[in-house]
């Protein structure tokens, strides 16, 4: 395979001078509620089908992976593939944050309710926080004691 050049894609902005009068605003659109039905149910569409083209690309990346030395296996296929997938994850991070979509909550396991959910997290949080501070405190005591005069002399 022989090597493809690598293009700055920045080396453009160092020869072209920038013209605020060049650029064109667009006509004001008249603001979306987000708190409207109809719209939150549209992004929560789009991001079902967001979802499911990111599952039908990761199935396709880790189908080219595992059969990359089958000879009818195109590894260019499978490197766009990967970067459409990365692209991909990073506009439904977008279109999550963006729309609040991504601030529903789970669903809940079987047999739980939404209470009962919070108050689990809540104990595991408090136990992972506290299994995390145990060394923070311990190296706290070791560096005040090592940095503490020595009155022992």
């Amino acid at each position: 395979m022989l090597p493809v050049p690598h293009a700055d894609p920045f080396s453009a902005l160092n020869t072209v001078a920038y013209d605020p009068s060049a650029v064109a605003l667009a006509p004001a659109l008249p603001p979306v509620d987000p708190n409207n039905t109809a719209t939150f149910a549209h992004n929560v569409q789009v991001a079902q089908s967001m979802a499911a083209r990111i599952q039908q690309l990761a199935q396709n990346v880790i189908t080219g992976v595992e059969r990359a030395f089958e000879p009818t296996t195109d590894p260019q296929q499978t490197t766009a593939d990967m970067q459409a997938l990365k692209s991909m994850l990073l506009d439904f991070r977008e279109h999550l944050a963006q729309t609040g979509v991504g601030a529903l909550p789970l669903d809940t396991p079987p047999g739980m309710t939404e209470q009962q959910l919070a108050a689990r997290n809540e104990v595991l949080t408090r136990t992972q926080f506290q299994r995390l501070m145990g060394p923070k405190e311990n190296a706290e005591v070791v560096a005040s004691m090592l940095t503490a005069p020595d009155r022992t002399r």
